[in-house]
């Protein structure tokens, strides 16, 4: 592991965040960066990107070296040519960059979709992982419980309302109008949605939300690669208190995955907490980083 010093953090924490884009292997994915220290992996689910991490990023680069990824045709990255992405794919991918960028004592942040994404990518590189940030997220195959989410996943997916997504851009919209407590004004709502402007962009949101229900053998190595390599690594999950997912038993799920972590709950918010507690969020992120800091990864 490479050792990491924080004497240039406040400078580098005061700098603007940079985005640049960056080849991995046939495809094109945009980078967010601020800051200097040890890599914190920020990876955004569908249907959002890089923008939900902008407010965590100030206070988190005094600590971290920020990175926020957008995949091939989500945020700020190119839209793609070729075939649809799949969440096997992507977690491939995110091994790939890994690699390419030789990131060493990484701290993955991930939420939803990016869950199993990330978590996959994280299972086969254990020795380049310090820690798990884990946001209203799953790493387990659906097939055998959950059947609410099975169903909603299942209905946002068929062809009437997928219709209605590729058209009309539904499910960006809902996520970021929702989001309890968002003061986001007119002009950022508009920009967080004007990412998925084209029918491909949106059509990739529907293909991952498909993955979580068909690409079990996946989501069954996920799950295991989590438990056998990085289950006693310092993981933290949260969820907002009115989300869902964490209703529906997500968060019990973790708790018999993870019984080590620590878990955070954000009062009042839904599945996209990260609009309005951005501030709250990373609170718990730094002290659970401060917690752990001995901890051996």
């Amino acid at each position: 592991m490479h050792n990491h010093d924080d004497l240039n953090e406040s400078e580098s924490s005061e700098q603007e965040p940079q985005a640049r884009m960056v080849r991995v292997g046939n495809e094109t994915v945009a980078l967010v960066e601020q800051g200097q220290g040890p890599p914190l992996l920020m990876l955004p689910a569908a249907p959002a990107w890089s923008f939900i991490y902008r407010e965590f990023m100030p206070e988190l680069a005094r600590h971290y070296r920020c990175i926020a990824v957008d995949f091939p045709g989500f945020g700020l990255a190119p839209e793609p040519e070729g075939d649809e992405p799949t969440l096997a794919g992507l977690s491939s991918l995110v091994e790939e960059l890994i690699c390419q960028l030789d990131l060493d004592d990484v701290t993955l942040l991930v939420h939803d979709t990016a869950g199993c994404i990330g978590l996959g990518a994280a299972g086969r590189l254990p020795e380049r992982v310090r820690g798990l940030v884990l946001t209203d997220t799953l790493a387990w195959p659906l097939r055998n419980d959950f059947p609410r989410v099975r169903f909603m996943l299942r209905l946002v997916t068929s062809w009437p309302l997928s219709l209605l997504q590729t058209c009309f851009n539904l499910i960006p919209w809902a996520a970021i109008t929702t989001a309890k407590g968002s003061d986001r004004s007119p002009e950022q709502k508009k920009e967080f949605v004007s990412a998925f402007g084209t029918r491909v962009r949106r059509r990739r949101v529907l293909t991952l939300f498909r993955g979580l229900v068909e690409e079990n053998a996946f989501l069954e190595r996920v799950e295991g690669d989590l438990v056998q390599h990085l289950a006693a690594k310092p993981v933290l999950v949260m969820f907002g208190e009115n989300d869902p997912a964490r209703i529906h038993g997500f968060e019990a799920r973790w708790q018999q995955l993870v019984p080590e972590a620590t878990f955070a709950v954000i009062p009042e918010q839904m599945h996209f907490p990260h609009f309005a507690a951005a501030k709250e969020m990373s609170a718990h992120i730094l002290a659970w980083r401060e917690a752990t800091a001995n901890d051996q990864p």
